[in-house]
């Protein structure tokens, strides 16, 4: 058994990468990613840096890539890489929009690298298991106002992440019906967790990066409304989660979702990291405020996802949010006196 994972580097797929190698002390794992490991991921990957093999390449890149990891004996993926092109600002204050800034950048990363990956499946003489990862931007922001949102309907993309993402997902799709090739998609929540920064092919900063950012700096969270909502699930439990997929023997649906299941408010996170910060306050302030969220978004590809595909068919259950919460700030802590260390 060997395993490729795409985007290795980044933030998930490194939360993933990290746990399949302390899982199995005898595998080596192959990752591609377009940038080499940065400082905080050689901290993060230093027990096991001897166990991974670096492919640095853009998915796009083909020939470049396929031919080294063809030589590894491939027979599983993760199909993680991705550009996650959200609005973000500079140090100079400048927004960026990706959508307009490189539209087509984006369709080449998300649908085409998805493309290539699925090009190599087909090239191996045996593939047991290609995971194409997905998003919950693939959701429109309508949903059933009574129950979680379930992997099937309410799908209705509005971003070129969310058309590129879903258009992926039905390519990947047909090439499993035309080609037998074993493929399953998952669709991530919010995801919040180690190794969460920002990098050239993602900028989102989600609320409990920022909360515990903030806690941990000795400065107060402002909300600019106590009611907007999140399903707030930890990297790690997406790691668990990828893993059942790809030990199991046939899954029996072509989509899954990752989250926790539940959607929390801002005041219900603020508060949870208040408690494990001691001294963290919080409070409501609209016109200063340091963590935002659209109070009017609460259902569709905002709120609650339904997890029972994944508890039913594997057993699989997240962690609890506090718990999870607490292990992101000791990391996050780690990680600081690390930095400060260098």
């Amino acid at each position: 058994m060997s395993l490729l994972v795409t985007g290795g580097n980044g933030f998930v797929m490194s939360n993933f990468v990290r746990q399949w190698l302390e899982r199995k002390p005898e595998e080596i794992v192959t990752v591609l990613d377009r940038d080499a490991p940065d400082d905080v991921a050689q901290r993060y990957f230093g027990p096991f840096a001897g166990r991974i093999r670096w492919i640095k390449s853009d998915i796009g890149a083909r020939q470049t890539w396929q031919d080294e990891a063809s030589r590894h004996g491939i027979d599983q993926i993760v199909h993680g890489a991705a550009l996650t092109p959200h609005p973000w600002v500079d140090n100079s204050g400048t927004t960026h929009d990706p959508e307009r800034e490189m539209p087509e950048r984006i369709i080449d990363v998300n649908l085409g690298g998805t493309l290539a990956t699925l090009a190599f499946a087909r090239s191996l003489p045996h593939c047991r298991r290609l995971v194409v990862v997905s998003t919950g931007s693939v959701y429109g922001d309508d949903g059933p106002d009574d129950r979680p949102l379930p992997e099937f309907g309410y799908v209705s993309p509005g971003t070129l992440y969310g058309i590129s993402k879903y258009a992926a997902e039905l390519v990947a799709g047909r090439y499993a019906n035309l080609f037998d090739l074993p493929v399953v998609a998952v669709r991530l929540a919010s995801v919040f967790g180690p190794m969460d920064r920002v990098l050239p092919s993602r900028h989102v900063i989600c609320a409990p990066n920022q909360m515990t950012a903030l806690a941990l700096a000795g400065e107060p969270i402002r909300l600019n409304s106590p009611d907007g909502v999140g399903d707030w699930i930890s990297a790690l439990d997406v790691a668990n989660a990828l893993t059942a997929l790809l030990e199991a023997e046939r899954p029996q649906h072509s989509t899954y979702n990752i989250a926790s299941g539940s959607a929390k408010t801002l005041a219900y996170l603020a508060e949870l990291t208040a408690s494990l910060v001691p001294g963290t306050t919080w409070s409501v302030d609209p016109e200063q405020a340091n963590v935002v969220a659209d109070p009017g978004r609460r259902l569709g590809q905002w709120g609650a996802y339904d997890i029972s595909l994944m508890q039913r068919e594997f057993g699989w259950a997240p962690g609890s949010l506090e718990h999870r919460l607490a292990d992101y700030i000791v990391w996050r802590r780690t990680e600081e006196k690390s930095e400060a260390a260098v």
